[in-house]
C-alpha cells in the first residue's frame, strides 16, 4: 500500500487549508488511527481519520500535528506541502508502539517534520532507500526516528544481507536536519547529497556499504555514532565518505565546501567482532577537492591504515582527533593523512594539530601523490603506540 499525499492547493503557508477555513485558524491536533470507522470522522480523538491521507483530504494546516496511534500506515509519500509554521506528524500520547510506515518519501515540500515513528521494511529493490528527502524539498526535521530493513539483522548471513538490506536516508534537499535517530540493517546508513544538511546525534548501527556519506556543501555531522559494519561484497566500507562531482556527474571533478565532521565516533564493531565484520576505513575523503573542511575531536577505531585521510585539500583542518586501531594486535593501525587529489593537485593551507593518533601521513611517502609539506601544516599532535 503506497500513500499519496498531494496538497498543491492547500495554501499551508497562510493556513488557509481546511474544511470551511475563510482565513487564519488555530493550529489543531489530528488524530489518525488505521482502520478506523471514515464516515464521521473529523480527526478528533473520539473520531480520527482512519489514514494519513484521509486526514491530508480532509484539510490540514501549518502548525497542526497528525498524532498517529499504533499501527501499520503503510508506505507515505508527500509532495507539494508548504507549511509555516511547520506541519508536524508523530505518535499520538499513549501510544502502545511505535507507528510503522513502510517508507517515507518527502518531495517539493517544506515545513514538514516527522518525529517518533518507525520505518521499516517496504518494497523496491536492494539498497532503495527508506526515507528519501528529494532536492526540491527544503525545511525539513526528521527526529528520533528508527530506521531499519527488518528486525534481525544481526542473524543474518553475507546472501541476506544483499538481499535484505536497504538503504536508511537519502537526502537531497536544502536544509534537512536529521537528529537523534537510530538507523539499522541497511546498505547505507545516511546520504546527505543537499546543501546545508544538519545530521545531530544519530546511530548507524549494521550496515554493509557506508555508514555516511557527506557530498553537499556547508554540511554539518555532529554527535554521530556509527559501528557495526559488516562485509557482504567487494564494497569500499567507510565510516564517514566524501567525495565532489564534476559538472559531467563524475566524481573527483568538482569542490565540496563548508562540511563540518564533529564529534562524532567511528567504530568497526561495537562490542567484539562478527564472522562478517569489515575493514572499516574511517574518515574517507579521497576524490577532491574539499575547501574549508574542519573535521574535529572525531574518535576514529578502526583496524585499516585510513583513519582519517584527506586527498586533495585546501584549507583543511583536522584538530583534537582520537585515531587508533580497534583490536589489540591488529596487523594495520590507522593514521591521519593529508595529501594531493588523484590527479596531482596538491592543494594548501591544511592543518593537523593536536590530535592523538598513531601516524601522521602529508603524503610524502606516496610517490604519486606526493605534495609539498608546507601545504600542511602538523603541530602538537601526540603519537599513540598501537594497541597489543
Amino acid at each position: 500500500m503506497r500513500v499519496w499525499i498531494l496538497a498543491f492547493l492547500c495554501g499551508l503557508a497562510s493556513g488557509l487549508c481546511g474544511p470551511g477555513s475563510a482565513g487564519p485558524a488555530a493550529a489543531r491536533d489530528i488524530h489518525v488511527a488505521p482502520g478506523a470507522p471514515g464516515a464521521e470522522a473529523d480527526g478528533a480523538v473520539q473520531r480520527p481519520f482512519p489514514s494519513i491521507a484521509a486526514a491530508f483530504a480532509a484539510g490540514v494546516r501549518g502548525g497542526d500535528r497528525l498524532l498517529l496511534a499504533e499501527g501499520d500506515y503503510g508506505a507515505v509519500s508527500i509532495s507539494g506541502l508548504r507549511a509555516d509554521p511547520p506541519l508536524r506528524i508523530e505518535p499520538a500520547p499513549g501510544a502502545a508502539a511505535r507507528p510503522r510506515l513502510q517508507s517515507l518519501s518527502i518531495a517539493a515540500a517544506s515545513g514538514v517534520e516527522v518525529a517518533g515513528l518507525l520505518v521499516e521494511g517496504g518494497s523496491g529493490g536492494p539498497h532503495a532507500p527508506l526515507v528519501t528527502i528529494g532536492s526540491d524539498a527544503r525545511d525539513i526535521l526528521l527526529e528520533r526516528l528508527i530506521i531499519r530493513s527488518a528486525a534481525g539483522h544481526e542473524t543474518w548471513s553475507a546472501a541476506q544481507w544483499r538481499e535484505r538490506a536497504r538503504s536508511g536516508v537519502m537526502i537531497d534537499g536544502t536544509r534537512v536536519e536529521l537528529r537523534g535517530s537510530r538507523i539499522g540493517a541497511v546498505r547505507h546508513g545516511v546520504v546527505a547529497r543537499g546543501p546545508e544538511v544538519r545530521v545531530l546525534g544519530n546511530l548507524v548501527d549494521g550496515f554493509s556499504g557506508d555508514g555516511m556519506r557527506g557530498l553537499g556543501d556547508a554540511g554539518l555531522f555532529e554527535g554521530n555514532g556509527v559501528q557495526n559494519c559488516v562485509k557482504v561484497d567487494d564494497n569500499h566500507d567507510d565510516g564517514f565518505q566524501s567525495w565532489s562531482r564534476g559538472s559531467d556527474g563524475r566524481s573527483g571533478g568538482g569542490v565540496v565546501r563548508g562540511v563540518t565532521v564533529r564529534g562524532n565516533t567511528i567504530r568497526s564493531y561495537a562490542e567484539a567482532p562478527g564472522p562478517l565484520t569489515c575493514a572499516l576505513m574511517g574518515v574517507s575523503l579521497f576524490d577532491g577537492m574539499f575547501v574549508d573542511w574542519l573535521i574535529e575531536g572525531n574518535v576514529v577505531e578502526v583496524d585499516t591504515l585510513n583513519g582519517i585521510v584527506v586527498l586533495g585539500g585546501e584549507n583543511v583542518r583536522v584538530i583534537g582527533n582520537l585515531v587508533r586501531n580497534r583490536t589489540a594486535g591488529a596487523e594495520r593501525t590507522p593514521q591521519i593523512t593529508i595529501s594531493a587529489h588523484k590527479d596531482g593537485r596538491a592543494g594548501g593551507g591544511n592543518l593537523i594539530a593536536g590530535n592523538r593518533a598513531q601516524a601522521i601521513n602529508t603524503g610524502r611517502s606516496r610517490k604519486s601523490m606526493a605534495i609539498d609539506p608546507r601545504a600542511t601544516e602538523v603541530r602538537d599532535n601526540l603519537r599513540l603506540a598501537p594497541l597489543r
